[in-house]
C-alpha cells in the first residue's frame, strides 16, 4: 500500500511538474507573441515617424500631421506603450514639435525680411522699380522662405541642402538685376553670418532648441528600441 501511494505521488509530481513546464513554455510563446505584435503595430511605426521626423528638423520643415502617430492615438493604440515611454512621446508630438514649428515660422518670417532687403541693396539702383513691379516674382514670398530656410540651414551648420529650382531662379535674379555678381552659396553664406547677431538669434536659443529635439528624437528611438529588446528591426521573430 505504501509503495503504491509513493508511486502515486511521484506520478503526480512528475504531472504537476509536467504541467507546470508546458504551461510556462506556453507563457513564454504567448509573451513573445505579444511583443513582436507590439512591435510591428506600436513601436515599428514609431521608429519610422522619428526617422521623418528628424529628416524634417534638418531641413528645418516639419510635417506635423505625424500620420503615425495620429493613427495610433484614434486607434488608441498608445495606450499599450509602457509607462514612461509614452507621456514622453505624447509630450514630444503633441507640444514640443508643435511649439517648435511656430518658431520656425518666426524664424523664417525674420529671415525672409532680411533676405528681401539684401536683394534690394544689391541690385542696381535702376533696375530697383523694375524688380519690384515687373518682376514681383522674385521678390515673391515663397522665393524669400525658400532662400530664408537655406540661410538658416547654414547658420545652423547643417550643410548645404541641393534646391536647383532655387538656384536657378537666384542665378536669374543676378544676372538681370545685381550690380555685381555673387554666387549662390557666398549669398546665402553671407546673410548667415549676419543673422546671428540679430536680436532673433543673437541668444543662440533657436538653434539650441533644435540640436535638442534632434537628441530628444534619437533618444526616443534608443528607448523604443530597448523596449521592444532588439537592436535593429531585422531581430523581431
Amino acid at each position: 500500500m505504501t509503495e503504491i501511494l509513493v508511486t502515486f505521488v511521484i506520478g503526480m509530481g512528475g504531472v504537476a511538474l509536467g504541467g507546470f513546464i508546458t504551461y510556462m513554455v506556453q507563457r513564454q510563446i504567448q509573451e513573445r507573441a505579444l511583443r513582436n505584435e507590439r512591435a510591428e503595430k506600436i513601436y515599428a511605426p514609431l521608429l519610422d515617424q522619428l526617422d521623418i521626423v528628424e529628416a524634417q528638423l534638418n531641413y528645418l520643415k516639419l510635417d506635423v500631421s505625424w500620420p503615425e502617430w495620429q493613427g495610433l492615438r484614434e486607434k488608441h493604440l498608445i495606450h499599450f506603450i509602457a509607462p514612461g515611454l509614452k507621456e514622453k512621446l505624447w509630450e514630444f508630438f503633441v507640444a514640443e514639435l508643435h511649439n517648435f514649428n511656430l518658431a520656425i515660422e518666426a524664424a523664417v518670417n525674420t529671415v525672409s525680411v532680411s533676405v528681401k532687403e539684401d536683394i534690394l541693396q544689391k541690385t542696381k539702383e535702376k533696375e530697383r522699380g523694375a524688380l519690384l513691379t515687373t518682376s514681383p516674382h522674385y521678390l515673391g514670398q515663397d522665393f524669400l522662405n525658400q532662400c530664408a530656410k537655406r540661410v538658416l540651414i547654414e547658420y545652423i551648420g547643417f550643410g548645404g541642402i541641393d534646391n536647383p529650382q532655387l538656384e536657378r531662379n537666384y542665378s536669374e535674379l543676378e544676372k538681370k538685376y545685381f550690380e555685381k555678381k555673387i554666387p549662390f552659396n557666398d549669398f546665402i553664406a553671407n546673410l548667415a553670418s549676419k543673422i546671428k547677431d540679430h536680436p532673433f538669434f543673437k541668444d543662440g536659443r533657436f538653434k539650441g532648441e533644435l540640436e535638442q529635439l534632434i537628441a530628444k528624437t534619437q533618444e526616443l528611438r534608443r528607448e523604443i528600441k530597448k523596449e521592444m529588446k532588439i537592436k535593429n528591426k531585422d531581430e523581431w521573430g
